[in-house]
């Protein structure tokens, strides 16, 4: 899978979605579907799954890497706890752009 920016896979995902929905869903006109070959919804169907898993690989894996990052000291606590207070600062500033993104 193609590794792309957070805000290019929002775009992706919305606008596979309003194809789907658009085209094959909820047709506003009655000939639309008869127009389409049999491939269309599945196609469309195909294309918005990979689109969000794609979203939620580059909007959700930062945040998720953020916290398993292993960087165990075997030194003193206050190393430890200096360590995991970086790393939920980092969680929560990935979190704020992925707000910022939606």
């Amino acid at each position: 899978m193609k590794e792309y920016h957070r805000s290019t896979t929002c775009v992706l995902l919305n606008n596979v979605s309003y194809l789907a929905s658009h085209l094959v869903l909820r047709s506003t006109n009655p000939n639309t579907p008869s127009l389409l070959s049999k491939l269309t919804p599945d196609f469309l169907t195909s294309s918005y799954r990979t689109a969000k898993a794609g979203y939620f690989d580059a909007s959700f894996s930062p945040l998720m890497q953020a916290l398993a990052d292993d960087t165990r000291d075997k030194t003193s606590s206050s190393g430890w706890k200096a360590t995991t207070k970086e790393k939920f600062s980092c969680f929560y500033d990935l979190l704020e752009e992925v707000g910022r993104v939606q």
